[in-house]
């Protein structure tokens, strides 16, 4: 297994800004030597990688649940699981703005949408969350800038201007804190909060000159990761991935991008760039499943799924897309292998969860036709 021993100053992370700078609340200034696992994609990203996996492989339990279908209730291809409980499951639809309440067959048993400047009303779902504690669902809502929760039947519970916050949306939220993502206007990229969004640390900051787009592209090419239980943090640019935490930045491993990691200075053309085909690694996705990442990006106007194993960081499968096919596969009982899109992927723990469009596996499924709302794909990961 390849590892790298680096010389890290704590509270001087490069991987921040373009050029190193300390932090508001910064770490203890010691240097440390560790060592940490590289992944080394720029060594295969032109080789040959078999495309055999399926999540079949490595998934101890798969469920396939048809979501009900009524005139009212009728889905649209933009969907994410929110929170997977014991009774029920709380759904997300981005295309039409809708929250549902779903019980553990399938069955759609509460169904609401408050779009509108209004109280209690929102513009975008722009981040979700669900608090088991007192069953109330808390919506951030970059349109309106205010965060509003809700009870599960959609009732309004309160609501709170982040007018006045440097905050945009959080990125991770835990039990006593949360990561938040800076405002355009915001000095630093990553805010550590306590659950009221009081600042505990400013991290990452920008380099002053920047203007907001430039800050926006950085938003934008920083690694997306659909995990719910931690955060992993890249910068385009950069080859250190990191998890952030309430205690700031912790290097995870190196992520070897060579000759393909986008220069700093070209960050803010990504879109030409996506355009252009460019070698680059760009819109890169890393998400944690146990044993196992799962690394996406974009090169050459190719869209990119990859699997790699932990234990020796090694690639075991890639996936291009081709035909309007995306995601990972997965086998039916049927023996039909279908891909099955991440983009929305409920990541937590062992749990994965998923949706398969129905006329995908009509036939498949006693019932289901291809025009019903999608089929909840849910795995547990060994």
């Amino acid at each position: 297994m390849k590892k790298s021993t680096l010389f890290i100053t704590l509270g001087l992370l490069a991987a921040c800004s373009g050029k190193p700078k300390e932090t508001k609340v910064s770490l203890e200034n010691k240097e440390i030597e560790t060592e940490i696992p590289v992944v080394d994609l720029a060594s295969v990203i032109n080789q040959q990688v078999p495309d055999t996996f399926t999540w079949n492989s490595i998934a101890k339990n798969i469920q396939l649940i048809p979501i009900s279908t009524s005139n009212k209730t009728l889905m649209g291809v933009s969907r994410g699981v929110i929170y997977m409980g014991e009774d029920y499951y709380i759904i997300a639809e981005y295309q039409t703005q809708t929250l549902y309440r779903v019980d553990m067959n399938g069955k759609i048993q509460k169904a609401f949408r408050h779009v509108g400047n209004g109280p209690g009303e929102y513009v975008y779902l722009t981040r979700i969350s669900f608090n088991p504690e007192d069953s109330t669902i808390q919506v951030f809502d970059n349109g309106n800038q205010k965060r509003i929760f809700y009870d599960v039947n959609g009732n309004l519970r309160k609501e709170i201007s982040l007018k006045d916050k440097e905050i945009n949306s959080p990125l991770l939220i835990k039990d006593n804190y949360m990561v938040c993502r800076g405002n355009p206007e915001s000095p630093y990229q990553l805010y550590i909060t306590d659950n009221d969004l009081n600042i505990r640390q400013s991290l990452c900051p920008f380099d002053s000159t920047l203007t907001i787009w430039e800050k926006a592209a950085t938003h934008l090419q920083t690694n997306r990761c659909n995990n719910m239980d931690m955060l992993l943090f890249n910068h385009a640019p950069s080859d250190s991935v990191f998890t952030v935490t309430d205690k700031g930045l912790t290097p995870l491993f190196i992520l070897k991008k060579g000759k393909y990691a986008i220069p700093s200075t070209e960050v803010k053309n990504f879109i030409n760039l996506v355009k252009q085909g460019d070698p680059h690694i760009l819109s890169l996705q890393i998400h944690s499943i146990p044993g196992y990442y799962l690394i996406c990006y974009l090169q050459n106007q190719q869209y990119r799924e990859e699997i790699w194993r932990k234990s020796d960081n090694q690639i075991i499968s890639r996936f291009i897309s081709t035909n309007n096919e995306y995601g990972y596969p997965v086998t039916l009982p049927s023996g039909k292998t279908i891909r099955v899109s991440s983009s929305n992927m409920y990541n937590n723990g062992n749990k994965i969860a998923l949706f398969i469009p129905a006329e995908d596996v009509t036939g498949e499924i006693e019932g289901v036709k291809e025009d019903d709302n999608p089929v909840l794909l849910i795995m547990d990961i060994e």
